[in-house]
């Protein structure tokens, strides 16, 4: 998933977005969600317009965070990595043109 920011965005800014979108998304797993997610943005830069924050999973090796094509990290946990990606394409994602752009459609 690959997300292409055009506004700045502050880096706890979107650890809080992205904690809220796998509250909204993950269930009774999101006490394990949050452990992992922690570690997994400790590194996180603040996101400027232009900025291209990609989330990658391989079977094997787990969710790698990249931005601008430099890793941020990996996870190998399996779950862990199809929970990330259900806090935006769950059925109740943050913003829902988001989550029509990320699938393909139209994103305004």
């Amino acid at each position: 998933m690959l997300l292409h920011f055009v506004r700045d965005v502050e880096r706890q800014e979107m650890i809080d977005a992205m904690n809220e979108a796998l509250a909204q998304n993950v269930g009774a797993q999101l006490d394990m969600v949050r452990a992992h997610m922690a570690g997994f943005v400790r590194r996180l830069p603040k996101l400027r317009v232009g900025t291209q924050l990609l989330l990658a999973y391989r079977p094997g090796h787990g969710i790698e965070l990249k931005v601008d094509g430099r890793s941020l990290g990996v996870d190998a946990d399996e779950a862990f990595g199809n929970l990330v990606f259900r806090a935006w394409l769950g059925s109740k994602p943050p913003d829902a043109d988001l989550k029509a752009g990320l699938l393909g459609g139209r994103c305004q």
